[in-house]
């Protein structure tokens, strides 16, 4: 049983009338008067800066409104590229078709109804030119590489003088294996099939890039900085190029990963550089876009702080 007396004692932190100790309410003292202190004298420079330059507020209420308009513009593109990922998604879990017969060299895709076959798997059979690979400069876990796009040939007659074909971008390779003479292995070049999905490759398309290098598609240099499909059909002297303007193919390897756009292992290999090269895009890998969500929600977070604060600097300039 408790007594009365301890009972007081154990409750008496309750007591909301209770004065604080005198060390404790000199130091409250102490740090009201430095915050009122410190509010007086960003007060007063905001005064002065008013006084001294009174268009000032509309700078800043103009930085402001900038900064709201980037973090709307930017939230759209984050519910735009949710809406992309979601459906790659859903394309890539189609089961694969393969393409038999006219299809290997007439596809079935085209500029009218492209947006149905965009990210499908499918399944093609030819031969790949390894000589005339076309590589573009990609960086994959801040290593050095390209993607290694080759003109994979579908069909043709006995004396090889007519062609046709399409653009298969086989994967990743690291720098170092960029010229064939450098690789430890001859390269397949007999008929075999690929799993792959239609695509456009447009994160290294690079159209939104202001200054950008140029490719030469002639067979002397065959130099590519960035993906344009129109000159890459050109240099493949195929009978079909113009259909493979529309579109090329992606290997993609369903195995590695699941349909998870935040699996951060994007391409068929483990942390070592191995001699399996090139290789092939996962189904995470398959998902990526250059700006993914979670990169368009913290530029939504950062314009709105920013704007919060300049508008605040500008209510300040104006009325204070």
């Amino acid at each position: 049983c408790v007594s009365k007396r301890e009972s007081k004692l154990m409750f008496s932190f309750f007591k909301r009338n209770d004065r604080l100790p005198k060390h404790l309410a000199d130091n409250q003292s102490l740090l009201s008067k430095e915050a009122e202190w410190q509010l007086e004298r960003s007060t007063s420079y905001v005064r002065k800066l008013s006084t001294r330059y009174p268009n000032a507020w509309m700078i800043a209420g103009g930085a402001g409104a900038l900064c709201f308009f980037f973090a709307v513009k930017d939230f759209y593109l984050q519910n735009e590229a949710e809406k992309e990922i979601k459906f790659r998604a859903s394309q890539l879990a189609q089961p694969a078709h393969e393409l038999k017969g006219d299809e290997v060299h007439n596809f079935p895709w085209n500029a009218n109804n492209l947006n149905e076959w965009l990210y499908r798997p499918v399944v093609i059979t030819g031969r790949p030119r390894h000589s005339q690979a076309m590589l573009v400069p990609r960086k994959v876990d801040k290593y050095d590489g390209y993607d290694y796009i080759v003109p994979l040939i579908t069909k043709e007659n006995d004396d090889g003088t007519e062609e046709y074909g399409i653009l298969l971008n086989k994967g990743w390779i690291p720098h170092e294996y960029r010229h064939v003479g450098t690789r430890l292995r001859i390269e397949n070049a007999d008929p075999q099939k690929f799993l792959a999905y239609v695509s456009l490759n447009s994160e290294l398309d690079y159209k939104q890039r202001f200054f950008k290098k140029g490719n030469s598609p002639k067979p002397t240099r065959n130099h590519w900085d960035h993906v344009y499909l129109p000159d890459m059909a050109d240099a493949t002297g195929f009978k079909n190029a113009d259909q493979l303007k529309v579109a090329l193919l992606e290997c993609v390897d369903p195995n590695q990963t699941k349909l998870d756009e935040r699996d951060p292992k994007h391409y068929a290999k483990g942390l070592m550089v191995e001699e399996d090269y090139p290789y092939a895009k996962s189904y995470s890998g398959a998902l990526q876009m250059n700006k993914m969500p979670w990169h368009y929600k913290s530029s939504v977070y950062e314009y709105f702080t920013l704007g919060t604060a300049s508008t605040l600097i500008a209510l300040g300039l104006k009325f204070l």
